[in-house]
């Protein structure tokens, strides 16, 4: 069996050059409710990753991400880029809410129902959105690299066609 190397450099070549091209498109959401903090990790091969706050009321987000640090109020959408995000609440607003409620009876008159105010509070709510995936880290190495190879292999394939020509 003989392998036709010019022939298998050409087909490595389309490889590289199809999978540079193509990418996982499909819509990804992920929701996170945090109390304090929390950690977002967004992978070099995302597309177009964002990231969305809201809360009941309004919050202060302190987000940190390689040294730079921005604070965003509740609701905020923010586009991201690959590493790793730190958010923080800063401070959070919350809202009354009465309740009602039955107050044990006392010595001078039975049980009563009274409105009694809660402070209602609840987590930052984070929804991570991104609109794909990339197959490679490097489109532009991998298509130059393809390009190369099909050179690299139509060369080859041409000597040896040459060859067993002349040898006819």
């Amino acid at each position: 069996m003989i392998i036709r190397i010019g022939l298998l450099l050409l087909s490595i070549g389309i490889v590289l050059i199809s999978l540079s091209s193509v990418s996982i498109a499909h819509h990804y959401v992920q929701n996170v409710s945090f109390f304090k903090s929390y950690k977002v990790d967004v992978n070099p091969l995302m597309i177009d990753p964002e990231l969305s706050l809201s809360y009941n009321g309004t919050a202060e987000v302190m987000v940190t991400h390689k040294g730079i640090t921005a604070n965003y109020t509740t609701p905020a959408i923010i586009p991201l880029r690959e590493g790793c995000y730190q958010l923080s609440v800063l401070k959070e607003s919350s809202f009354v809410k009465f309740v009602n409620s039955t107050l044990p009876p006392t010595k001078c008159d039975n049980s009563t129902t009274r409105l009694v105010p809660i402070n209602v509070t609840g987590n930052v709510t984070a929804k991570l959105v991104f609109s794909g995936v990339k197959t490679t880290l490097y489109g532009e190495q991998w298509t130059l690299g393809g390009i190369v190879l099909i050179i690299v292999g139509i060369i080859i394939e041409l000597f040896s066609v040459l060859k067993r020509v002349t040898k006819l």
